[in-house]
């Protein structure tokens, strides 16, 4: 009888131990998704912050590189013109030959003046156009920047558990 009682209170320890290791497994993993959890609403909002500056910043790279496109095409268009200064002595010449000394005098301070002008909007738009590349340039690496920072987010995500 003795033995019997033994062996019933070996079982009843080892029938109440099991449900402790039970509930302790189940204490462990709720602890566990409930760390996971607060680590996706974390990383969650830290994402939600980054694509919208991602977002932002591709507008500012889109805005800018118009930009760019338009002084690059009006750069184009004020060098052409420049071009065209080049034959003034030319024109002068064969003015001189049917107009008045004066008409062609006049003429020609006002074609070399505006050879000045033009080449000064050239030069501003070069420095105008360089600026812009400088300024994409610098945008272009911030988006990296954010960009990468967004794939960290996702590599912090927790692991898919089976």
């Amino acid at each position: 009888m003795l033995t019997k009682s033994v062996i019933v209170a070996g079982l009843l320890c080892a029938t109440a131990q099991a449900p402790t290791d039970s509930s302790s497994d189940l204490l462990t993993e709720v602890r566990s998704l409930r760390a996971d959890l607060q680590q996706v609403a974390s990383v969650g909002v830290h994402a939600q912050i980054l694509i919208a500056r991602l977002s932002s910043q591709e507008h500012l790279l889109k805005a800018v590189s118009d930009q760019l496109a338009e002084v690059r095409q009006s750069r184009e268009d004020a060098e052409h013109y420049v071009a065209t200064f080049d034959d003034i002595p030319k024109r002068v010449e064969e003015m001189l030959r049917t107009m008045p000394r004066e008409q062609v005098d006049q003429y020609e301070r006002h074609m070399r003046a505006e050879q000045v002008r033009v080449r000064q909007r050239a030069a501003n738009l070069r420095q105008q156009e360089s600026d812009l590349l400088n300024q994409l340039t610098n945008e272009q690496s911030r988006w990296v920047d954010l960009n990468a920072q967004l794939e960290e987010l996702v590599r912090q995500l927790p692991a898919s558990k089976p």
